[in-house]
């Protein structure tokens, strides 16, 4: 009898629970601040962010996965000795009391258990040794840190191996028995920190507060006093100011009319209104005034979150948040500063943080590279990477290349088979031979770089010494000191002159530089449209504008915002698919209105090339103008389907995040992206998500589709309707990719013109002078 009852009061109780919304709150992947950690967490929360838990002595405790800190992998130590390092970040803002690594490995059951060591290392410091068995070759360990020795920034740990298979003098450095895998993708970290106090004062913004080494993000809510274009604008400028101290990390923001306890605050709005929001805590404003105020969080004896005010006059309030947005270095140290003047870098067409220019030399050193000498105990050496970015705009012709200039020296008494390797996102170029045992140095050494083997976005230049002794044979002593090369930051990259010429749409691009809105990166003639004045639609347009200027580098100085319906030039449209404006929802490419088309791909398979761009029927003409007709034949499609078209009068449903990209109804290039769901909140967390670079990386095509209640990332992509191209290739720029590519056709096209021209010249002088007579 009580178990019926029981039941039912059960099923009462969930009834009466809005599991919606709880639904919703619970499947945001942002992490929270650590005074939000006493909230019960859900196992779905749990799963795809973990969150601090704060202890009752006031420090907080947190268990990630060390992939989440550090670019790490599952990594085979390989040979008699072998190491691994990666860096763990520790913020500014953080007092590290303790931590401890967590790691499981296998190695190999032919090592001699006496012999053979796995050591692990903070700082140089020797923290734990692990006896390899062959016993019992696969194991678990936790290693603890002390605390004192994970200061703030980047601290060196390092993986160490020494592995033998035989106790005799002599054995094969290289035997394939001497193995031993770190399984680091299931490895986790678990750090107890302090929070420190905030420092009064405004050089705590950029070394302090927003940390690029803080990789639980940033949350930061900004107050403004009413919302319309003109806050809005200010709050997306802050909120990137914000994100670009925080480089790659997350910098959530928020839009609220009050402070927010347990997190920094941005207040931004005119002096009275500061005055009466703040108090007695409200600084002394003049006509532009920034300020920085401590505060404590409830609990907390000691001020752990900051006040940050930008005010003064309406003119004055534009300025500070300006200013903002600039403060890069350490300074002033003051709690409070007036502004007398700022202004705006001036910028160049297609620029961004990481862009490297068109038509232009670039140094090692000035792409951070500094002279250094590499040293190798067995053949292969630690390769040096050499990265780079190419705008999205550009149009990578496959017959151009990238002169890569090497100043290298190498030492003597190497087997004239060392060799020097040069590859390209994994795509092996070219090399440098040091066939001279002497030793020997290179100067200009020259190496042209295709430009096929390069894609838009960061490219990778992996140099790889493989430097081999002399004496090699077994048990025999080989000198390995004099295995050393060295690469000086002199050497040099010279990039051709690429054309701006790219195929849209595509949303890869918009989250590789936020092409075509940065061609400027300011985002001048680009428009922020917002369906409605919800808060969910401002959260998700400020987080937007700050991911924009993430990938550009700098805060959306000339981004319009509006609330519609009228909007000219690029458009960002944010707001629920009801509050937009129609005809922009209904020239998606995939309707979200009832009975709208809405395209699925079946059967996909090759592509054949059109007549006129296929090899075997290539026109007389293209022999002398090839460049013409290969640059058709490369943008041709690869890939057809055969198109479904099912429409039905489904809408989009809640839980689901929509982004497309198209071309602007009724104009000639101007690009429309639209971010959407069936709610405010559906937009807003979909803004949220898109702060984690796993949906980012597979949002491709010109649909995409997120599921915002997976605890993993969920997208599906997809690329239909009509393609167009923005940009231009001059004639100066065809003529210079010609000659370059095909001398020998451009030298007789010249002599034959030149003889044209003399022969004409000629006939023309002999009719003169028939005239005369």
């Amino acid at each position: 009898m009580k178990r019926p009852i029981l039941l039912a009061l059960a099923l009462i109780l969930s009834l009466s629970i809005p599991w919606g919304d709880l639904y919703a709150q619970t499947t945001k992947a942002a992490p929270v601040k650590p005074e939000a950690a006493q909230a019960p967490a859900t196992s779905r929360e749990v799963a795809a962010q973990p969150k601090p838990e704060r202890r009752p002595d006031g420090t907080y405790s947190i268990k990630l996965p060390l992939s989440s800190l550090s670019p790490v992998r599952n990594v085979p130590l390989k040979g008699a000795s072998a190491a691994f390092t990666f860096s763990l970040p520790v913020p500014e803002r953080w007092e590290v009391k303790s931590a401890a690594v967590s790691f499981g490995y296998v190695n190999s059951s032919s090592l001699i258990a006496r012999l053979s060591r796995l050591s692990f290392l903070v700082g140089g410091r020797v923290l734990g040794q692990i006896e390899l068995r062959p016993e019992s070759p696969k194991g678990k360990v936790e290693i603890p840190i002390p605390g004192n020795l994970l200061p703030p920034g980047y601290n060196e740990c390092t993986f160490s191996v020494v592995q033998s298979y035989t106790e005799e003098f002599c054995e094969y450095p290289q035997h394939q028995s001497l193995w031993t895998n770190l399984e680091l993708e299931t490895a986790t970290v678990e750090l107890n920190y302090a929070v420190k106090p905030v420092p009064r004062r405004l050089s705590a913004i950029s070394d302090f507060l927003f940390d690029p080494r803080g990789f639980l993000g940033s949350d930061v809510n900004i107050v403004l006093p009413d919302i319309s274009e003109k806050s809005v604008k200010l709050a997306a400028l802050a909120a990137s100011g914000v994100a670009l101290r925080m480089d790659y990390q997350a910098a959530r923001a928020t839009v609220s009319s009050g402070l927010k306890p347990g997190m920094d605050n941005i207040v931004i709005g005119d002096a009275s209104w500061v005055q009466k929001l703040l108090g007695a805590r409200a600084p002394k404003i003049g006509e532009s005034t920034m300020a920085l105020i401590p505060e404590a969080s409830s609990g907390n004896s000691s001020p752990d979150n900051a006040i940050i005010v930008l005010s003064g006059t309406p003119e004055g309030t534009d300025k500070a948040v300006r200013a903002f947005s600039y403060l890069s270095f350490p300074f002033p140290d003051a709690a409070e500063t007036d502004l007398s003047q700022v202004d705006d870098p001036e910028t160049d067409m297609l620029e961004a943080a990481r862009n490297i220019s068109r038509d232009k030399e670039y140094t090692l050193r000035s792409m951070g590279y500094v002279t250094r000498t590499v040293r190798a105990e067995t053949a292969r050496a630690q390769p040096i990477d050499l990265s780079y970015t190419f705008p999205s705009g550009l149009d990578l012709n496959p017959n151009s290349s990238v002169a890569l200039s090497l100043h290298v020296a190498y030492a003597p008494g190497m087997r004239e088979d060392s060799v020097l390797l040069v590859h390209i996102n994994g795509i092996y170029v070219g090399g440098v031979h040091f066939e001279n045992v002497k030793g020997g140095t290179f100067l200009d050494y020259r190496i042209n770089l295709p430009l096929y083997a390069m894609k838009k976005g960061t490219n990778t230049i992996t140099l790889t010494p493989v430097l081999n002794p002399l004496k090699t044979n077994l048990c025999e002593f080989y000198q390995s000191e004099n295995l050393a090369m060295t690469l000086y930051d002199d050497s040099t990259l010279t990039f051709p002159d690429i054309p701006l010429w790219v195929k849209l749409p595509d949303l890869s691009l918009f989250y590789q530089d936020v092409f075509p809105y940065a061609q400027w990166p300011d985002l001048r003639d680009s428009t922020l449209l917002l369906g409605d004045k919800e808060a969910d639609t401002v959260n998700a347009a400020v987080n937007l504008a700050a991911q924009a200027s993430q990938r550009v580098g700098l805060a959306p100085l000339k981004l319009a915002v509006s609330f519609g319906p009228a909007v000219s030039g690029n458009v960002i449209a944010v707001g629920g698919v009801d509050t937009l404006p129609r005809e922009l929802v209904s020239a998606a490419p995939f309707s979200l209105l009832p009975q709208g088309k809405r395209p699925y791909p079946q059967m996909p398979r090759p592509k054949p090339q059109d007549d006129e761009s296929a090899s075997h029927k290539a026109p007389l003409w293209s022999k002398f103008l090839p460049f013409l007709w290969e640059r058709e034949r490369k943008h041709s499609e690869v890939t057809r389907y055969i198109w479904a078209d099912v429409r039905s009068g489904a809408t989009l449903s809640p839980g689901k995040g929509f982004v497309s990209q198209f071309k602007s109804p009724g104009t000639a290039a101007d690009t429309v992206t639209l971010f959407t769901g069936a709610t405010p909140k559906d937009v807003a967390m979909l803004a949220a998500r898109l702060w984690e670079p796993a949906v980012r990386s597979q949002i491709t095509g010109n649909v995409a589709m997120v599921d915002l209640n997976a605890a993993n990332p969920k997208v599906a992509s997809l690329e239909a309707g009509d393609s167009y191209y923005i940009g231009k290739i001059g004639v100066l720029p065809k003529l210079t990719i010609l000659v370059n590519t095909y001398p020998w056709y451009s030298l007789g096209t010249v002599l034959f013109l030149l003889l044209l021209f003399a022969w004409g010249s000629l006939r023309a002088l002999k009719a003169v002078r028939a005239s005369r007579k």
